[in-house]
């Protein structure tokens, strides 16, 4: 009987207990195509369904063996009856009432198809478009949207096979029966039946959709490649191996195009009615189509429930929560799981120990403790199947949020805890190395790293350039094993070795608020060993975080006497010079300059003691500064030029990375006694050589402080215009890098060129903003800055 693998599957089912929904959940086939089989509906399905309802009903090697030929015969049956190849049966599905977005993807699929009905006879080959993109991103969707809106515009209209429904190796013949080729007219030769084919498109062409390709192999003898025919694929591989394929890759919706989806399922006024939930549905959603549409019907099937209900709920069970009749988010990604690989399909799970979203084939190779070989080729098999994204240019990927908890959920489905708890030890010892390694490449090439991690495998970066980008990408990660690492004493050796390298890395100015976190865990590290030097350093480094880059200068002023009692207690020169350093800047910026220079002076002398030449010259560039502001102009300048002098030597790169920041803040502090003394040419040359330096280190802080200089030179200097310009790019960057007290400085500066520029409702604009800041932030160092402001304010 052809319903035979029905009733085989049905019984199967049934002494295991399982509804057609749990086995739909286990297979990654649709509750529908069950129900279909077991009814009858479908006589013949595939071989890949079939195993995989197999493997769900836990069917004994016999029983699968006596399936598989039952279902087998079944499908030579239908091939040779073959009593559906009437064109009704390619006709594309209905289209979605409620589509949204894709706007660019349409345009570019109507232009190629408008190419391809003027090619002219004898043309090359028709472009081929594959629709690409990670379950569920609407792949099919879009192409029945193109299918409808494009067919009336060729000859044999739209013709549309889904080759992920049984029977799909007959796809050749349902097409030559669509075109108007009896049954007993088609060849049996697949090569003839592919030679009719194009004979028949090249009399009548047609716009062919092929939905949920699976390979290459599966699509060629379908591909409508003759003058005035266009083929559309989805899949969800990538299919790079076709020819003269154009790729569109969808991604997830925007934010607007999500709430525009939600809406026109549940309603503008429902949505209307809770502002801003509809933005948390989205996110929720991974913005993913399918995932909205779920969630739209959801909401649209229970009238009753408020938006902020439906929302909590979700936050507990997001997968769970993403259910609606047949439409399950977990069952499309199943199906691409299933059809992995092995090390793919380990690399894949794993992923949920991550905490970020970025992967990389070096991290597959930790977390599936595969060779580097191995691990990137199944990386690359994770993208050709839309399961992670590209991302750079540097052979980076990113996970989607909801495929990262389907990736936990087959992780807990499939490997002991214990199995789990070993990887994430590994990749813990590897993230916590590799952060290391990284901010050991922004150490000054004078000085020697900190303590040294532990041996063992690490990432290995060519220059600071890799390591910048390193660390910016995968700081969710490494970030995520240190706080994991530092409450254990068995990773405290590299717990400090971490922050310590952090430092010159951090002096970039880039992620400030993760700072005072990073160094707090070395400072509890430190003092839970009782190693008072490593404390020092510790309490210096987080002084340095708290103080100079939140900008809270009390905290900091604490941090560093703390920092200066450990230092003195453990004999450490260096670290007291570092000490009396910091101390000596806030007290500096806080107002104590008799203080400050009073530091400044032991800082360089102790570092003169250690001896220690790096900090002894950039303590020296604090000393000069501070003689400048006593009026001692000849004395400042000269020790400045001795300073920049030696941070020329070629040992301090100054052409690159952190050489360059060195020489970069010492050219900062030069201009600035330049400008105080009006040589105004001098100190925009200054100025102009930090820019660059900061600009080739990637330090967008050091570079906007330099900027500042520029325009105040410039507006000493009478060219009110260019100051200006430069004052306004000054004050945005300092603004993004969140700037306190520099940043009010520009805007009181910018207002007073603004003024002489004539532009006073702009002038008033940018002293109530600064205003404004400074009444907000409350800091004793802006109050004398306040009062510029306020004083210019009512003159004006």
């Amino acid at each position: 009987m052809t319903d035979e693998v029905g009733r085989l599957l049905r019984a199967a089912r049934l002494r295991s207990g399982l509804t057609q929904e749990e086995i739909a959940e286990r297979s990654g086939v649709s509750v529908r195509a069950i129900s279909d089989i077991e009814r009858g509906r479908v006589r013949a399905p595939q071989p890949r369904t079939v195993e995989a309802l197999a493997d769900a009903a836990r069917l004994t090697p016999d029983e699968r063996r006596f399936l598989t030929q039952t279902a087998k015969s079944a499908r030579s049956r239908a091939a040779e009856i073959a009593p559906w190849v009437a064109a009704a049966q390619c006709e594309p599905p209905a289209g979605l009432n409620d589509f949204v977005g894709r706007t660019d993807e349409l345009a570019t699929l109507t232009a190629l198809a408008a190419a391809a009905g003027h090619a002219a006879e004898g043309a090359a080959a028709q472009p081929v478009a594959v629709l690409t993109g990670p379950p569920g991103v609407g792949k099919s969707s879009l192409a029945v949207r193109a299918g409808r809106s494009l067919a009336s515009g060729f000859p044999g209209g739209c013709l549309y096979v889904d080759l992920a429904e049984p029977g799909e190796g007959a796809a050749l013949r349902r097409l030559l029966g669509a075109l108007g080729v009896g049954t007993a007219e088609i060849p049996p030769s697949p090569a003839d039946q592919g030679r009719l084919y194009r004979a028949m498109l090249a009399r009548r062409p047609a716009l062919v959709l092929i939905d949920n390709a699976f390979d290459e192999a599966q699509v060629r003898p379908l591909l409508a490649t003759g003058p005035g025919s266009f083929t559309i694929i989805t899949s969800r591989r990538v299919l790079s191996g076709l020819e003269g394929a154009v790729w569109l890759p969808l991604g997830p919706f925007t934010t607007t195009e999500a709430a525009d989806l939600l809406a026109t399922i549940v309603g503008q006024d429902r949505m209307s009615a809770e502002a801003g939930t509809a933005e948390q549905i989205a996110q929720l959603c991974g913005h993913l189509p399918l995932a909205l549409r779920i969630a739209g019907n959801r909401l649209a099937s229970r009238p009753l429930w408020s938006l902020g209900h439906f929302v909590a709920q979700l936050s507990e069970t997001r997968l769970g929560g993403l259910e609606a009749g047949d439409l399950r988010v977990v069952a499309a990604f199943t199906v691409s799981y299933r059809q992995l690989s092995g090390p793919a399909a380990l690399v894949f799970r794993r992923l949920a120990l991550l905490t970020g979203d970025q992967l990389s084939a070096e991290v597959a190779a930790v977390l599936a403790d595969l060779p580097i070989g191995t691990a990137r080729r199944a990386v690359e098999e994770l993208a050709d199947f839309s399961l992670i994204e590209p991302v750079g240019s540097d052979g980076g990927y990113r996970v989607h949020s909801l495929l990262a908890l389907f990736a936990s959920e087959c992780l807990a489905d499939e490997e002991s805890p214990a199995e789990a708890e070993a990887t994430s030890r590994r990749l813990t010892g590897w993230l916590l190395r590799s952060a290391t390694a990284a901010g050991n490449c922004f150490l000054p090439a004078v000085l020697q790293p900190g303590p040294p991690a532990p041996p063992g495998p690490a990432m290995a970066f060519e220059s600071r350039h890799t390591a910048l980008d390193w660390l910016h990408r995968h700081r969710a990660d490494w970030l995520a094993a240190l706080r994991r690492a530092a409450p254990d004493d068995a990773w405290s050796t590299e717990v400090l070795a971490l922050t310590d390298a952090m430092h010159w890395y951090s002096d970039l100015g880039v992620l400030p608020e993760i700072w005072p976190e990073v160094f707090q865990l070395g400072v509890d590290v430190a003092r839970r060993l009782g190693d008072r030097a490593a404390e020092a350093v510790q309490l210096n480094l987080l002084g340095w975080a708290v103080g100079v880059l939140l900008e809270q200068r009390e905290e900091g002023l604490r941090l560093h006497r703390e920092a200066l009692a450990a230092a003195k207690e453990a004999g450490d020169l260096v670290e007291e010079g570092w000490a009396l350093f910091y101390l000596a800047t806030l007290e500096r910026i806080t107002g104590g300059t008799g203080a400050a220079a009073a530091l400044a002076a032991l800082s360089a002398e102790r570092f003169g003691a250690a001896p220690e030449p790096l900090g002894q010259h950039i303590a020296w560039s604090l000393v000069a500064s501070l003689e400048q502001a006593r009026g001692e102009t000849a004395a400042a300048l000269a020790i400045h030029r001795r300073v920049v002098e030696y941070f020329r030597r070629p040992e301090h790169e100054p052409a690159d990375g952190t050489g360059a920041v060195l020489l970069g803040h010492r050219l900062l502090a030069y201009g600035a006694s330049l400008a105080r003394s009006q040589q105004w040419a001098e100190a925009m040359t200054a100025y102009r050589e930090a820019i660059e330096l900061f600009r080739a280190a990637g330090m967008r802080s050091g570079e906007a402080r330099a900027r500042f200089g520029v325009g105040d030179a410039l507006a000493g200097s009478g060219d009110l215009p260019a100051a200006r310009d430069e004052l306004e790019a000054a004050t945005e960057m300092l603004r993004d890098s969140g700037a306190g007290i520099r940043r009010v400085e520009a805007q009181a500066e910018l207002a007073v060129v603004l003024d002489q520029l004539g532009e006073r409702d702009e002038a008033a604009r940018v002293r109530a903003e600064a205003l404004e800041f400074c009444r907000e932030w409350d800091r004793p160092e802006l109050a004398a800055v306040a009062q510029r402001l306020e004083t210019a304010a009512s003159s004006h």
